[in-house]
């Protein structure tokens, strides 16, 4: 069993035992456990972003961001898979190739084959070398389930 997983008839993310979905209300998720320990980190008009990392295995830390509809349910999930001792590290080619194919394979595996366009909304990865980011975007606002 994935510790990680998205379903793609509903587009709930679990993390373990945690479950990040389009019907995750802002107040119900800062009364969570995750939601105690995450950080705003900054807001963009109305909107509110919030920060959290996890273990999610010995090897691997899973960093989200957070964003909500203004006083009502998640918008968007950007999670950044981290294998432990690299976060911080130099960017490069090579690390830049093991992202791609990481975010690749974990998505495909998750959802199937691409495009990954959903009734819920869609999910991408975005690579940003210029940024030294990478992460998987979990976007709930163009879905047509709300």
């Amino acid at each position: 069993m994935s510790l990680m997983k998205i379903n793609p008839l509903t587009g709930d993310f679990d993390i373990g035992e945690r479950t990040l979905g389009p019907s995750l209300i802002e107040t119900d998720f800062l009364r969570s456990e995750l939601g105690q320990v995450a950080k705003e980190v900054r807001r963009s008009g109305s909107r509110r972003y919030y920060e959290a990392w996890r273990r999610v295995r010995s090897d691997l830390e899973i960093g989200f961001t957070l964003r909500f509809f203004p006083d009502g349910p998640l918008e968007r999930i950007s999670a950044k898979f981290v294998k432990t001792g690299t976060r911080g590290s130099a960017w490069s080619k090579k690390i830049e190739n093991e992202i791609k194919r990481f975010h690749y394979n974990w998505l495909r595996d998750q959802l199937g084959n691409p495009p990954y366009q959903f009734r819920w909304g869609k999910a991408f990865s975005i690579l940003g070398p210029h940024w030294y980011s990478a992460n998987i975007i979990i976007d709930y606002a163009r879905g047509t389930l709300r």
